[in-house]
């Protein structure tokens, strides 16, 4: 995504370890350097806000990568699909809690922005298995749809915590920054 000075932004991910998702601010400054080179004042202070070397209130500054940003209420065109994703987890007594896709909009390469994993702290949306993806990834549909309808079982709270965080993230990303929460939690 291309940003300028004066956009209203919204935070959907982590930037040097501070959760920006869902907070909204503008582009106050942007350096010609590789890491993290988007001056945002946010319009609400926070814990690890700086002033982005005086462009900014105090606290309410950070330095941001694209891929953390989102254009605030981005309008969609007319006929362009927004991606959204939305899993149902049920606690079922002497199972534990059990995960399903309730809608899934994209697949395979289509899945991301030109690839098929949404990665968002640390933790992996994949739309196709790979090996090297480790233990922080939950699989999506893909493009074999035999396994559309699976249920996986949970492995721990923390995975669960962080996967729903995770797909927060995809659907305010690719939602034009209009949040969807896509969580449905039954216990």
């Amino acid at each position: 995504m291309n940003f300028k000075v004066g956009d209203r932004v919204v935070g959907v991910g982590s930037e040097g370890g501070i959760d920006l998702t869902g907070m909204t601010g503008k582009v106050v400054v942007i350096e010609n350097k590789s890491i993290a080179p988007i001056g945002v004042e946010f319009d609400n202070p926070f814990s690890g806000g700086h002033t982005c070397l005086g462009e900014s209130k105090d606290e309410h500054g950070r330095w941001c990568s694209a891929s953390v940003l989102s254009h605030e209420g981005e309008k969609i065109e007319e006929g362009q699909m927004r991606k959204h994703l939305s899993i149902e987890v049920n606690t079922i007594a002497g199972w534990g809690k059990l995960l399903r896709i309730k809608e899934q909009t994209h697949r395979g390469d289509e899945f991301g922005e030109g690839w098929n994993k949404f990665i968002f702290n640390d933790f992996r949306l994949c739309s196709a298995a790979s090996l090297t993806d480790g233990c922080n990834v939950f699989y999506v549909r893909g493009t074999n749809e035999s396994c559309d309808n699976n249920v996986i079982l949970v492995p721990s709270e923390e995975w669960l915590i962080k996967c729903c965080a995770a797909v927060r993230a995809y659907n305010i990303y690719f939602g034009g920054g209009i949040s969807e929460d896509g969580v449905e939690v039954i216990e």
